[in-house]
């Protein structure tokens, strides 16, 4: 199964930092022999166009956004274009804001069809077996 896991376009985040997290999922994911993509929009310096080309390259089967509550606006537009793009991709919501405001999240991001509370190096296995 190809699956992308995408750090969001901002232009509130000042920093470029390696993501840990998205890169125990991919880790995990991996260990399954799916076919990961970590993206991270801020290091590569990408608009929503920028992602939106990615999607098309790559044509993923499951996407993960990973959520800030300083930027959540970001991801809930990428969610949108994820799903406009094919709404039969199964689309993840996880990060410090979900984690934080779980029931709140998925109302907001109401083209996430899943959301994780804290870790889910464990879970995210179970919603993409095959």
């Amino acid at each position: 199964m190809k699956i992308l896991l995408a750090s969001p376009v901002s232009d509130k985040m000042p920093i470029i930092v390696p993501n840990l997290g998205l890169g125990y999922l991919a880790a995990a994911l991996r260990k399954d022999a799916h076919e990961v993509f970590v993206l991270d929009c801020l290091k590569d310096a990408l608009d929503y166009n920028g992602f939106e080309e990615h999607l098309k390259r790559i044509n993923p089967e499951v996407v993960g956004f990973q959520v800030y509550t300083c930027d959540y606006g970001s991801p809930k537009k990428m969610l949108g274009i994820t799903k406009r793009f094919n709404n039969r991709i199964l689309t993840v919501i996880g990060g410090p804001h979900v984690s934080g405001a779980p029931v709140a999240s998925l109302k907001e991001m109401n083209d996430a069809d899943f959301g994780f509370i804290g870790e889910a190096e464990r879970g995210v296995r179970e919603i993409v077996k095959k």
